[in-house]
C-alpha cells in the first residue's frame, strides 16, 4: 500500500518481483529494475487509474514477464526494456490502459530440460484505445511466437508497430482482429510491421484476415506472391 510515485524499486538480486499497484497514481513514473536470474518472475499488476503511467521496467535477463493493467490509462506511456528467455503476458484491460507505450522485449538464452518454458509473447488489448501507438518488438523468431489480440473497441490496436525478429519464421506473427467489428474506430486500422535495413510493411484487415501491403518484411507465408 505504500505509494511508489517517482520512486525507485531495485529488485535486481531478488529471486522474484510481485509489485501490486492498487490505487491512482499509486506507482505513476516508478523505475522497476526486476530481477536479474534466469529462472525469475517479473510480476506487474497496475489496477489504480494512472497507476502505472510512465513506468520504466528493465532488466538484462529474467525468465518470465507479466503485465496486468486493469484501469484507464493504468500503463499508458510505459516503457518496458526487459531480455526474456521463456514468456511475456501483456494483459491492457481498459480504454488507453497501453497507449503509447513501448514493449522493447528481446531474446535471452532458451532454458533447456526441467525448466524449459515455452517462448511466447502475448498481449491482449482490451478497451477503446488500449493498445494504439504501442510498440511492440517480438523476440522469438518461431511459429505463433508473438500473439496481438485486439478486442472490438475504438481503435484497440490502431496505429501499432510490430519489430519483428531477425531470420524470422513465417507466422511467427499472430494477429485477432474482429470478423465485422461494431466500433466506430476499426480496432486494426494503420498496423505496421518493421524488419532490417528499415524495411516495413503495412498491415491491412479485411474482415478477420490480415494483409500486407509489399512482401518485404510480410510475416505470413500466405500472402508472399511467388
Amino acid at each position: 500500500d505504500h505509494n511508489c510515485h517517482w520512486g525507485v524499486i531495485d529488485a535486481s538480486k531478488a529471486k522474484s518481483l510481485v509489485l501490486k499497484c492498487n490505487k491512482d497514481d499509486q506507482c505513476k513514473i516508478t523505475k522497476v529494475h526486476c530481477p536479474e536470474n534466469k529462472n525469475a518472475e517479473c510480476i506487474i499488476e497496475c489496477y489504480g487509474k494512472e497507476s502505472c503511467k510512465f513506468m520504466n521496467i528493465s532488466s538484462p535477463l529474467v525468465s518470465q514477464l507479466d503485465i496486468s493493467c486493469e484501469a484507464r490509462g493504468s500503463c499508458q506511456n510505459m516503457r518496458v526494456d526487459v531480455t526474456v528467455n521463456a514468456y511475456v503476458n501483456i494483459g491492457c484491460n481498459n480504454e488507453w490502459s497501453c497507449g503509447n507505450s513501448k514493449f522493447n522485449i528481446q531474446s535471452g538464452k532458451a532454458l533447456t530440460g526441467k525448466a524449459e518454458q515455452p517462448r511466447v509473447v502475448s498481449v491482449v488489448c482490451k478497451g477503446r484505445y488500449s493498445c494504439e501507438g504501442i510498440d511492440l518488438y517480438c523476440p522469438y523468431a518461431t511459429e505463433n511466437s508473438c500473439n496481438l489480440r485486439c478486442s472490438d473497441d475504438d481503435s484497440s490496436c490502431n496505429g501499432v508497430q510490430i519489430f519483428a525478429p531477425e531470420r524470422y519464421e513465417y507466422d511467427y506473427l499472430q494477429i485477432e482482429c474482429p470478423d465485422k467489428p461494431k466500433a466506430k474506430l476499426k480496432p486494426c486500422n494503420f498496423m505496421r510491421v518493421k524488419c532490417k535495413d528499415d524495411k516495413n510493411t503495412v498491415l491491412r484487415y479485411i474482415k478477420d484476415v490480415g494483409k500486407c501491403s509489399k512482401d518485404d518484411c510480410c510475416p505470413w507465408k500466405s500472402e508472399i506472391k511467388n
